[in-house]
C-alpha cells in the first residue's frame, strides 16, 4: 500500500490543479480524487428556505478534507449495501484512490443515443439504490459508468441538510435522471419507464414526490412560448419544458387508458 501511496503522491504533485486524475499502477487503472470545497452558491442557499423547492435544494458547504471523508464514507456504506460503486483502495485526508469502473454512460450514449437497454438498466439501478433507502444526489448519466457489462454509480460529493427526507432526495434523483435524458436527446417512454422504476423496487413515495414536483412546475408548460423563442432557450430550460410535456402526456394516456 505504501508503494501505491507514493505513486498517488507523485501523480498529484505532477498535476497540482487537477481534481480527478488517472493513475496506472502495476498494470491496473485507478482514479485519484482530491477533496474540494463544497456547497451551493449563496443565492441558492438564501432561496431554499423561502419555499423549499426541491430543485433549489442546496448542498452543504464542506472543506476539502470534509468532502473526502463524506464521499469515501458514502461509497463504503453503499458498497456494504451491495450497490455497485468503485472499490476504494486508499483513503487519505486530502484525497482517495479508487478502482476504475469504466466509461460514463453519457460518453457512450453520445455516440449511440438510441441504446434503450443501457438507459433502462440505469433506471433499474437507480430504483435499486432507492429501494435500499439511499439516494445519489447527482443521478445523471455522467455519474453512471459501464465496465464489463456492469453499471456503477460514481460521484457522491453532495451532502444535504435534509438527509432524513429520503423521498425528497429520491424524487430529486428521478428529476435529474429524466431531465438528463431530454437534455441529451436520448429517447425513452415516460410512462413505461416510471412503471419500470416501480417494478425494479423504486419507492412509491418517491414517485409521488416526483409527480408533485412536476405538478408544481406545470404552469411553465402552459406558458405560450413561441417556437422561435424556444430555440433560443438554453439546453437545460428546453429539457425542462420537454420533460414536463412528456410526463404530462404520459399521465393523460394513463388516465385515458
Amino acid at each position: 500500500m505504501s508503494d501505491l501511496r507514493q505513486a498517488a503522491i507523485r501523480a498529484l504533485s505532477a498535476q497540482p490543479r487537477r481534481e480527478i486524475l488517472p493513475l496506472e499502477y502495476e498494470g491496473k487503472r485507478y482514479w485519484i480524487k482530491r477533496g474540494r470545497e463544497g456547497g451551493s452558491p449563496l443565492l441558492q442557499r438564501l432561496l431554499w428556505p423561502l419555499g423549499h423547492f426541491p430543485l433549489l435544494l442546496p448542498s452543504l458547504p464542506m472543506t476539502p478534507k470534509e468532502s473526502v471523508a463524506h464521499e469515501s464514507s458514502r461509497i463504503r456504506a453503499l458498497a456494504d449495501l451491495g450497490i455497485p460503486v468503485p472499490t476504494l483502495v486508499l483513503v487519505e485526508k486530502e484525497y482517495f484512490v479508487m478502482e476504475d469502473v469504466g466509461r460514463p454512460l453519457r460518453r457512450i450514449l453520445r455516440k449511440d443515443p438510441k441504446h434503450p437497454e443501457l438507459v433502462s438498466d440505469a433506471l433499474r439501478l437507480l430504483a435499486r439504490l432507492h429501494g435500499a433507502g439511499e439516494y445519489h444526489g447527482g443521478a445523471q448519466l455522467r455519474n453512471i459508468t459501464l465496465k464489463d457489462d456492469r453499471l456503477y454509480f460514481i460521484d457522491f460529493e453532495e451532502k444535504f441538510e435534509v438527509e432524513e427526507d429520503r423521498a425528497l432526495l429520491q424524487a430529486r434523483d428521478l428529476f435529474l435522471f429524466f431531465h438528463c435524458l431530454h437534455k441529451h436527446r436520448i429517447p425513452y417512454e415516460p410512462g413505461r419507464y416510471l412503471e419500470l422504476y416501480r417494478e425494479a423496487g423504486g419507492a412509491e413515495s418517491s414517485i409521488r414526490r416526483f409527480e408533485a414536483l412536476l405538478d408544481s412546475l406545470a404552469w411553465l408548460r402552459r406558458l405560450p412560448i413561441p417556437a422561435f423563442l424556444r430555440t433560443r432557450l438554453d439546453k437545460d430550460s428546453r429539457a425542462l419544458l420537454e420533460l414536463l410535456e412528456a410526463m404530462s402526456s404520459a399521465g393523460s394516456q394513463k388516465a385515458g387508458g
